[in-house]
């Protein structure tokens, strides 16, 4: 009967250890899909602040460029634009 007891209690034993690794492995792999997740997100966010500034600065610089070539005199004009403006 003893030798009954103790494969009964090295087989919970067995049965316990098993269940905490395979819980232990279940944590750690949630745990790196979020972080994976989490990162994944932070590149989007990233990205999406960096097309944003790209943007507005493209659009500032042709909103400028336009400006300053409506200022010009025209191709060929021997006046200063100011007086050809006036005329």
């Amino acid at each position: 009967m003893a030798n009954v007891n103790n494969v009964v209690r090295a087989a919970a034993m067995g049965a316990g250890w098993l269940i905490g690794v395979t819980t232990a492995s279940v944590m750690v792999t949630n745990g790196q899909s979020e972080a994976r997740t989490n990162l994944i997100e932070g590149f989007e966010t990233r990205a999406d602040a960096g097309a944003a500034l790209v943007s507005a600065y493209a659009r500032d610089t042709f909103t400028l460029e336009r400006r300053i070539a409506a200022a010009l005199p025209p191709v060929g004009s021997t006046m200063p634009h100011w007086h050809a403006r006036r005329s």
